[in-house]
């Protein structure tokens, strides 16, 4: 479904996968950071601890 590493060009897909990230995030005590990017979309920096 991705074209190299740009999906700026689709909005299919959108939701549930971010609700999943979300979860295991939360479950982990991490931290989600999304920064939009100049041409659209999101860069996404997904943080979770070390064990």
């Amino acid at each position: 479904r991705v074209k190299g590493a740009d999906r700026t060009r689709s909005d299919k897909g959108v939701g549930l996968g971010l609700s999943i990230v979300r979860s295991v995030v939360r479950a982990h005590g991490g931290a989600i950071e999304a920064t939009a990017r100049p041409e659209g979309g999101l860069t996404m920096r997904v943080r979770i601890p070390g064990a």
